[in-house]
């Protein structure tokens, strides 16, 4: 019921109520959960609008202002993210209001910035740092006061400079790296990642392969790539490709022998052009099915030209993946130099002023005379191509790589033992431990090392024709350079010179002892 009152126009007029809900109320708890939220936010508002953010007073602009961090924001975007959250307000009122006016007052915030900066990744440290003081050094050199500063104060006060700026980007004092090289996209990323797998998706340089290799293995069991198959020619290393791919921890190369170091680089991996090296890790080694087995499988690629380059080669290769492993095989030199004739007679490849054929095909299938005036082993000894230097003999390349991988990344074999009935499931074996894989498998049919690439019973299956003493004076010319080998072999624990040299000298017996007539005319046949 309404109540009215008369006013002193003699009007009535309704009676005003008393407001159901005051202050009072409100204050006492009489009022919704909902309204003291309310009061609250708006407190946390202001305090978000007023209270200034302090920060020390250096005269350069903290480095990578617009560079992104792990959560894709920027250095000022972070900060915003920050002041945004509850911890992030409240630690406005907490945090010194102070400039940096006095060493004391510096000290202080310096050890408050150190403990209460985030703990950024090594990898971030490096491009961070490196920038940071890039700007500090270009202060100096071109701001008249701050040049005045720097010329002024000591070492040490100028030393606190940096670690000033340093702790404003979140880096803490003593965790600097030296300056670092621009990266690539693929680098950063690899840099942010927590293990190698992580890393090494879409890695497109060489550079992020390596930093790929310093991130914690996890579930990683083989390093990308593995291994190298780097030659000999003619010495059974496309039988050995052919046996490995059947193995269920092998991942199997787009092209047996992309020979991308040599043939695209020209042998200086520096001069490597940026979409070759793309493609040789994404399609041609296939880093992609690496990472979908989570770093289990092996890749690996068998370019055989590498290994007549190992002096310049070698070297680039062990700098550029220290983890590599590699294998040579080495067969006796007069045999593997006649199979590359007989291979580019066949394939009808095209030799320079020679024509199709080579030197077979030009002079009517005389092997003796190809040998001593175009084969691999009478050509000159050190040969400078496409900036590389390689050599036609085995010493030579063979000590270039021994010295430089170290000796478990490396394994030297033998043709004439791995071919051999007797000895070739040893050998596979030896080969499949080197390469950290199961070496029962893989098993039946394809645990036997299938002849491949071979051409030495369609071509000539009886044997080449040549006389007694041109074979001779052949062997004479390759005998110091296998000997060399030989003691390489036993001075790198890869077996007994005389048991290594012996296995070529009784092929060299053979031929001259068996395969000869009394005119002094031979059928030589190849190891």
């Amino acid at each position: 019921m309404r109540r009215y009152v008369v006013d002193s126009t003699g009007r009535a007029r309704a009676r005003m109520g008393r407001l159901p809900i005051s202050l009072g109320n409100v204050i006492i708890g009489r009022a919704s959960a909902l309204r003291w939220a309310l009061f609250v936010s708006v407190a946390v508002l202001v305090a978000y609008i007023f209270v200034p953010v302090s920060r020390p007073a250096v005269d350069v602009e903290p480095a990578h202002a617009n560079s992104r961090g792990r959560n894709g924001l920027s250095a000022q975007g972070q900060e915003h993210a920050h002041r945004r959250t509850v911890s992030g307000v409240f630690s406005q009122f907490l945090r010194p209001q102070s400039s940096i006016n006095t060493e004391s007052d510096a000290s202080k915030q310096q050890q408050w910035d150190s403990d209460h900066a985030p703990s950024y990744t090594t990898a971030n440290q490096k491009m961070l740092v490196a920038d940071a003081k890039k700007r500090v050094r270009h202060a100096a050199s071109n701001d008249p006061t701050v040049s005045k500063v720097a010329n002024t104060k000591s070492d040490a006060e100028a030393s606190e400079r940096e670690h000033a700026l340093l702790a404003m980007m979140g880096i803490r004092h003593g965790q600097e790296e030296t300056d670092a090289a621009p990266l690539d996209k693929t680098s950063i990323r690899a840099r942010r990642s927590l293990d190698r797998v992580e890393a090494l998706r879409g890695c497109e340089t060489l550079e992020c392969l390596r930093i790929a290799h310093d991130k914690p293995a996890g579930k990683a069991t083989k390093n990308f790539p593995h291994f190298m198959i780097v030659g000999f020619q003619k010495s059974a290393t496309t039988s050995l490709h052919y046996h490995l791919v059947r193995h269920p921890e092998i991942i199997r190369p787009w092209e047996k022998e992309p020979e991308f170091f040599s043939n695209t680089c020209g042998y200086d991996i520096a001069s490597c052009p940026p979409e070759g090296v793309k493609d040789y890790i994404q399609r041609m080694l296939r880093v992609h099915r690496y990472a979908a087995y989570d770093g289990t499988m092996a890749a690996y690629e068998a370019s055989t030209h590498y290994s007549r380059a190992g002096m310049s080669l070698a070297p680039q290769l062990v700098k550029e993946m220290p983890w590599l492993k590699v294998i040579l095989l080495l067969r006796e030199p007069i045999s593997r130099a006649s199979s590359m004739l007989v291979h580019i007679y066949d394939k009808n490849q095209m030799i320079k002023g020679m024509g199709a054929g080579g030197c077979l095909k030009k002079y009517n299938m005389d092997l003796g005379h190809c040998l001593m005036s175009s084969s691999q082993i009478t050509q000159k000894a050190n040969v400078r191509t496409n900036g590389g230097l390689f050599t036609n003999n085995y010493a030579t390349p063979l000590k270039a790589w021994l010295e430089t991988f170290p000796r478990d990344q490396i394994y030297v074999g033998q043709y004439e033992v791995l071919v051999n009935e007797a000895t070739q499931q040893a050998e596979l074996k030896k080969i499949k431990k080197f390469l950290d894989i199961d070496p029962s498998l893989p098993t039946g049919e394809d645990a036997e090392l299938m002849s491949r690439n071979s051409r030495k019973d369609s071509v000539n299956p009886d044997g080449w024709q040549m006389q007694r003493t041109t074979y001779q004076e052949i062997v004479d010319m390759v005998s110091e350079d296998s000997r060399m080998v030989s003691e390489l072999i036993e001075q790198y624990g890869f077996g007994k010179a005389s048991d290594w040299l012996g296995r070529w000298s009784a092929v060299w017996e053979r031929n001259l002892r068996d395969n000869c007539d009394d005119r002094g005319t031979c059928m030589i046949q190849l190891s």
